[in-house]
C-alpha cells in the first residue's frame, strides 16, 4: 500500500493513507518492524488498527487496497497489529505460519479467502472541553467508598491528593447491585448519574466514552466497579477515565473468583499441561462503551454492542501537585495512581502513559501539536524517564524506554534516567513513599 514516509517513529493514519482495514483517517497508525528488520535492509511497515479486532495470530485478511495481511499480534491497548503477508514470509521465512501462508516469498491463492471486514461507523468522542463537563458531573456525584480511601492511604495517597485529583469510586454495575443485597455503597445508581448527565449535556450521552443507553433507554454507565482515576489533559480537562478494578478474577462461567481460586486452577492446569480457561483482568482499564457485537463479528461485521456508546482510546494523562509545579522539566512514568503520588511529593509536573509502550502519544505525527511541542513552547527543557525499576531485568520496559529516549533526542530535550533500587519499590510511586532518594543518569543537556 502507499504509505507515507515517517522516519523511524510511529506515523498515524491520514486522509490520503486510510487505514486499509476501518477506513478511517485517525486513530490508527504504522511503524517500522524491528525484530527482525526487513532482510533486504528496506524499512517495511506494520499496520496497528485500532478499530478492527477479534482476529487470532496467523489469521489473514484482505484490505481495502486489495493487499493480503496476516494478524500478527494485539497491543494491551487494544489494537489489532497488521502485516503484508509477503513481507511477514519475508521476514520470518522458516516459521510455520509462514510456510502455511506460502512459504517462498509468494501468497498462497487460497490465503485470499477472508473477504474485507465492514466496519460500521462509529460515535467518536466529543472535545475535551464537553467531556470535561460530563466527567466533572460523574465525579462530583460520585463519592469515594471508604474501602477504597483506606486502600488509597495504604498506597501513599493523601487525602488532599486525593481530592486534588478528584478520585472516587465506580460502584457495581446497577444490575449486580439488585442481585447482590449484601453489597453496600455510598453512591448513587449508575443510571442516576448517567441521566444527570444526559440532561446536563442537552439530552444526549453519544460521545462520551463510558456512557450508553440501556435497554429502558436510560443512560447509564458501563465498566466493571472499582476506583476512578480520571485522566488530565495539558490544559486540566478531564478528557478520561481509567478504573482501579476491584473484581478481577472470573472462572469459566464469568462468576467472580478470590484470586487464591484462580491462581490454584492455574497451577492446576500447568501441571496438566493445560490452560485454565479462568479469567484474570488486568489491574486498570479505561471507562468506555465500546465492545464488539460477537454475532455480528461472526459475519465479519464490526459493530459496537452498546447502544449510543464509544470507544475511550488511550490517553495521556498530566498530573501536578497541590501547590506550584514548574514546566522546567517534567518526569514521565507509567500509570495514573503513580502519576498522581509522585507529582505529589516531587512537587512536579508527572506525565503518565498508559503502558510503557505508549509513549509515541506524546509525539506521535498528527495535524496537530504533539503534547511534546506545546511543553517545549511553554518553557519544559528537560524530561527525567521514570519507569519501573524492572527495566534492568525486564527487556520490553527497557526497550520502550530506550524508544523514548531515543526520540525525546530527536527533539532536543535535556534527558535524564531515574534509577532506584527496585528492593524498595517497584514503582516510582512506592519507592518514594518508601523515602528513597532518586538518581539520576544523565543522558544528554537540552540543545535549544
Amino acid at each position: 500500500m502507499n504509505v507515507p514516509v515517517f522516519g523511524t517513529r510511529f506515523k498515524s493514519v491520514n486522509r490520503s493513507c486510510p487505514c486499509p482495514f476501518c477506513d478511517h483517517t485517525d486513530w490508527c497508525f504504522f511503524t517500522h518492524p524491528d525484530d527482525p528488520p526487513m532482510p533486504d535492509g528496506s524499512d517495511g511497515v506494520l499496520i496497528y488498527c485500532q478499530r478492527v479486532s477479534g482476529l487470532k495470530f496467523g489469521e489473514t485478511i484482505t484490505g481495502s487496497d486489495g493487499d493480503t495481511y496476516v494478524c500478527v499480534g494485539n497491543t494491551s491497548g487494544g489494537a489489532t497489529v497488521f502485516e503484508a503477508v509477503s513481507q511477514y514470509i519475508a521476514r520470518h521465512p522458516n516459521t510455520k505460519t509462514a510456510k502455511e501462508l506460502g512459504g517462498t516469498g509468494y501468497v498462497r491463492g487460497d490465503v485470499i479467502k477472508q473477504k474485507p471486514f465492514t466496519v460500521e461507523k462509529e460515535i467518536q468522542p466529543l472535545s475535551s472541553e464537553q467531556l470535561n463537563r460530563a466527567y466533572s458531573i460523574m465525579v462530583s456525584m460520585f463519592k469515594l467508598d471508604p474501602e477504597d480511601r483506606e486502600k488509597l492511604h495504604r498506597d501513599g495517597m493523601t487525602d488532599d491528593v486525593i481530592a486534588f485529583n478528584q478520585i472516587v469510586s465506580l460502584p457495581e454495575p446497577d444490575a449486580y447491585r439488585f442481585n447482590n443485597k449484601k453489597y453496600k455503597s455510598v453512591n448513587p445508581l449508575r443510571k442516576d448519574v448517567g441521566e444527570k448527565i444526559r440532561k446536563a449535556m442537552g439530552g444526549s450521552i453519544e460521545g462520551i466514552p463510558g456512557l450508553y443507553y440501556n435497554s429502558a433507554g436510560k443512560a447509564t454507565i458501563a465498566g466493571l466497579g472499582g476506583i476512578l482515576y480520571p485522566q488530565y489533559d495539558l490544559y486540566g480537562n478531564i478528557v478520561a477515565m481509567r478504573i482501579g478494578v476491584k473484581r478481577r478474577w472470573k472462572d469459566d462461567k464469568g462468576n467472580d473468583i478470590t484470586k487464591e481460586e484462580y491462581e490454584h486452577a492455574a497451577a492446576e492446569a500447568k501441571a496438566q499441561g493445560m490452560r485454565t480457561n479462568y479469567v484474570q483482568l488486568g489491574k486498570y482499564m479505561n471507562l468506555a462503551s465500546y465492545a464488539e457485537d460477537r454475532d455480528a463479528l461472526q459475519k465479519r461485521i464490526v459493530k459496537n454492542r452498546y447502544l449510543g456508546g464509544c470507544r475511550s482510546g488511550n490517553h495521556l494523562g498530566f498530573y501536578k501537585s497541590p501547590g506550584k509545579a514548574d514546566l522546567e522539566f517534567i518526569y514521565i512514568t507509567e500509570g495514573e495512581k503513580k502519576a498522581m503520588i509522585a507529582a505529589d511529593i516531587l512537587n512536579s509536573i508527572v506525565v503518565d502513559v498508559p503502558g510503557v509502550n505508549s509513549h509515541t502519544l506524546l509525539y506521535l505525527d498528527s495535524d496537530t501539536p504533539s503534547p511534546l511541542s506545546i511543553l517545549k513552547d511553554h518553557g519544559t527543557r528537560a524530561i527525567i524517564v521514570a519507569y519501573d525499576a524492572d527495566k534492568n531485568h525486564n527487556e520490553a520496559v527497557l526497550k520502550a524506554q530506550n524508544g523514548l529516549v531515543d526520540a525525546l533526542s530527536e527533539m532536543g530535550f535535556g534527558i535524564a534516567i531515574a534509577e532506584w533500587d527496585e528492593a524498595k519499590g517497584k514503582g516510582l510511586d512506592d519507592f518514594l513513599v518508601n523515602g528513597g532518594t532518586i538518581e539520576y543518569h544523565f543522558v544528554r543537556s537540552c540543545s535549544f
